[in-house]
């Protein structure tokens, strides 16, 4: 349809000019004679608009997290002469006060901003776009959030409100601000705002922020004790108890996933650890906010982000927690030697030695083979020396000896060198020579090392005589591992003959090590087939982690059958030493949590923190800022919304990082810039309204409230399933709204009601469609804040304000959703019908 044009104003279909007055828009004249094109194109850049809002609103809440986290120390301890003072750290704002201050401007700015630009720019004139979307922005949270919170708590759990004298105050001057409202717009002076109608509205909100703060530390309550406090449950074990993380906290936290999962690497336990850390964290609703904002602009999320496996096995061990009413152990092998086996390979060198220390061969066997292993540096040419040495063998009698230099090409992990076995028909005791292996003189002598030597660099190979049933023994005396070995391989030989088979009973007996704490023994039964002179009885150790560790225990062989006999060498002590690279691996975990821990951090530090964080889609960076790599996966939804918002966040990397004046001046810049842009919405809503026939108060409460209340809609969605409480959910609405109204309104109003006041005349504001409006939530609230009570005390509902049994849940969501529509149709039809 086309429209008479101008390059002034441009006319909707009935003929009434639409091209808003407002301070910035439009620029140009009207870009299109076709209506719906206009309308469209105007719908798309407000939704923009809100997009950009999010985004800045981002970084000026995490200006407001970084004043509110200041801390100072307080003393609690003198101290004496032998011990020093003892200080705390408590935080500077109180919680309840940050909340309704500078937590509730980050999360209401832009419809504060919006009533008081509204205001100032039209000549401190009342307007209807302001405060129409502060009332409409109050329904659609007490509404709309509170229906989607209701429904979103996972396996039919629930949430109750932890600080409900908080609440019970909040709420009260949240309802009694509404009928304020109505009281001044529609009773004592109608359709006019006294000066001091004006001044007591503001007002109100500083006497809300002291009401609160006394009970939030119970001032109203002779005792000092809350009564009223929802008991959340018994909290989980806790492995860093005030949320610390140290070498011993950390052992007993890696003790348990491991019991899971024994091959996790340090990567994974890392991760784990930093989530777990999160998880019991306390998180403010501005937290959640900011992830709602980035999450809405493709940007990274500060949440820990698993894959499925480690998904899984977070989820075990907190199922674990959940169920266990005791401590027990589990077989299998720590991995705490992964971690050891990645720092001995990030070395530039190749370590060569023998696969294993021992080998027994039978006189008849042939030959015996001898394994070299080579591991680290695999990325070049090396060369060992391996020779045999006499010892009770004789070379040339019992075997042919060798010296050989063994060459690794590049890639090369293993070689199997042989040494050949003679056999005579004589009986002989078992004889014994040695295999020895060194490094090549060159490489002795180079000041470039490129290869050395590892533990195992001689091996005792024994001939058995295979002609008498066999004498049977241990392989030695004492073996010494450590306890993050899994566990521990005791050789058993037969010696003097291998003829039939026999079984061998064995035990183990308690030292300092105990069975069923420290390592997993018993009884057992070895059994030896016709020609095997060895066997092994593997023993699990149990790592505990602990720093400093000497046990031991021992292992005996009790009997053997088929005419064999047990030898002098028949017990054997293991003894359990610590980790020897306990340190370096601690170290090296904690430095890892710490830059897993860097990515849940909501404020950059740095100017090139931010642009790095501007420009990558969903990236990460440790502590220094480099980036890495990110562990979720990437939809098209998220390079949709990077790319939608790239502009945005390039633009507003410039803003002053929040080291600066500790986050004050980002503070004033991104709130400047959310002025700006809340003027742009104001001028685009004016426009879109006359376009499509709507008045500005029903623009208010339609469009401009629920997007400035969008990313509010997420923060309450994702805190709802992941907090234990529901204060961050919906504890913080009526908080909120009352602010909305003391501040959004009651500023701007103070300062036109004074400005006509000196002019001698009155600030006139219509009650028209506000009037109605207020009166019409003010009604609904109240059976809202009722519902919310009584699934809070009744037990049918969970009980709790959130969750519950899906029988009652989802009836309470419509309920919520319903009281909204009411709302949106009933202000429709005042506003039609006036």
């Amino acid at each position: 349809m086309s429209l008479p044009m101008s390059s002034n104003y441009s006319l909707d279909y009935n003929g009434d000019m639409c091209v808003s007055k407002g301070l910035l828009m439009p620029l140009v004249g009207q870009w299109s004679t076709l209506l719906w094109i206009r309308i469209i194109g105007y719908l798309l850049f407000l939704l923009y608009l809100f997009l950009g809002i999010a985004i800045i609103a981002d970084i000026f809440m995490c200006a407001i997290e970084k004043i509110t986290s200041q801390t100072r120390k307080v003393l609690i301890s003198q101290g004496d002469s032998t011990n020093p003072p003892e200080y705390i750290e408590v935080t500077v704002w109180n919680e309840t006060v940050a909340n309704l201050t500078l937590m509730a401007l980050g999360s209401s700015a832009p419809e504060i901003l919006l009533a008081i630009i509204e205001i100032v720019s039209s000549g401190f004139k009342a307007g209807e776009l302001g405060p129409g979307t502060i009332v409409g922005s109050a329904a659609y949270n007490l509404f709309v959030i509170s229906a989607v919170c209701v429904v979103s708590i996972p396996n039919n759990e629930s949430r109750s409100i932890k600080a409900i004298k908080v609440f019970a105050v909040t709420c009260t001057f949240a309802t009694f601000a509404y009928i304020w409202l109505f009281f001044i717009l529609s009773v004592n002076t109608p359709d006019v705002v006294e000066v001091w109608e004006a001044f007591l509205t503001f007002a109100f909100f500083i006497i809300l922020i002291f009401v609160a703060y006394a009970a939030d530390k119970n001032f109203f309550s002779s005792t000092g004790k809350d009564f009223t406090q929802v008991d959340t449950g018994p909290a989980h074990m806790e492995f860093f108890p005030k949320g610390k993380i140290t070498k011993k906290t950390l052992a007993k936290f890696l003790k348990e996933i491991h019991k899971i999962d024994p091959n996790l690497t340090a990567e994974d336990a890392a991760c784990l650890a930093a989530t777990y850390l999160f998880d019991n964290e306390h998180h403010s609703r501005l937290f959640y906010r900011v992830s709602a904002c980035r999450w809405l602009s493709g940007s990274r999320t500060p949440f820990p982000h698993l894959t499925k496996e480690l998904q899984h096995v977070y989820d075990l061990m907190k199922d674990n927690l959940n169920q266990k009413s005791g401590k027990s152990r589990t077989d299998g092998s720590i991995a705490l030697n992964t971690v050891a086996a990645e720092i001995a390979h990030e070395k530039d060198i190749a370590v060569v030695q023998f696969a294993a220390p021992t080998a027994a061969v039978m006189e008849n066997a042939g030959y015996v083979d001898i394994t070299v292993m080579r591991y680290g540096r695999m990325d070049n040419r090396i060369q060992c020396l391996v020779e045999t040495l006499d010892r009770t063998a004789i070379a040339r009698r019992d075997y042919k000896p060798i010296k050989e230099v063994v060459t690794f090409e590049p890639g090369e992990s293993e070689k199997v060198l042989k040494v050949e076995i003679i056999d005579d028909d004589n009986w002989n005791p078992d004889n014994v020579f040695l295999v020895k292996l060194s490094l090549l003189e060159e490489e002795t002598e180079s000041e470039e090392k490129t290869v050395a030597k590892g533990r195992l660099t001689v091996m005792t190979v024994t001939i058995v005589d295979d002609d008498f049933p066999g004498i049977i023994v241990f392989g030695q005396r004492l073996i010494t591992v450590e306890e993050d070995v899994g566990k521990v391989i005791v050789p058993v030989l037969r010696e003097q003959g291998s003829d039939g088979r026999v079984e061998v009973k064995w035990k183990t007996v308690d030292g300092t090590a105990k069975n069923g704490r420290d390592y997993k023994g018993g009884e057992g039964v070895l059994v030896f087939e016709h020609g095997v002179i060895r066997r092994e009885i593997e023993i699990s150790i149990e790592n505990d982690y602990e720093e400093i560790k000497d046990e031991y225990f021992e292992v005996v062989l009790l009997e053997a059958s088929n005419g064999a006999k047990i030898g002098k060498n028949r017990q054997i002590m293991v003894t359990v030493t610590n980790d020897s690279d306990y340190n370096l691996v601690m170290n090296k975990l904690l430095k890892k949590i710490k830059k897993e821990r860097s990515g849940f951090r909501l404020h950059r530090d740095r100017w090139i923190e931010q642009f790095k964080t501007a420009m990558s889609l969903t990236e990460e960076t440790d502590g220094d800022g480099d980036e890495k790599e990110g562990k979720g996966s990437l939809t098209f939804l998220d390079y949709f919304l990077h790319v939608l918002a790239f502009g945005w966040k390039i633009l507003f990397a410039f803003v002053p990082p929040t080291s600066i004046w500790g986050g004050w001046l980002t503070f004033i810049v991104s709130l400047i810039l959310i002025g700006v842009i809340t003027t742009i919405v104001g001028d685009t809503a004016d426009s879109f309204g006359c376009l499509t026939g709507m008045k500005p108060s029903i623009t208010a409460i339609t469009f401009v409230a629920m997007g400035t209340s969008l990313p509010d809609t997420f923060a309450s969605r994702t805190a709802a399933k992941l907090e234990k409480t529901a204060d961050n959910a919906i504890g913080n609405i009526t908080g909120s709204n009352s602010v909305n109204v003391f501040l959004g309104l009651g500023l701007p109003w103070l300062m036109a009601a004074i400005y006509w006041s000196s002019k001698g005349e009155k600030f006139i504001v219509p009650a028209g469609d506000l009037g109605f409006s207020v009166a019409l939530f003010t009604g609904l609230s109240i059976f809202a804040i009722t519902l919310i009570l009584l699934r809070r005390f009744m037990p049918i509902f969970g009980p709790g304000e959130l969750g519950g049994p899906a029988k009652y849940s989802i009836p309470s969501s419509i309920f919520f959703a319903t009281l909204w529509v009411i709302y949106i149709a009933g202000s429709i039809i005042q506003s039609q019908g006036a």
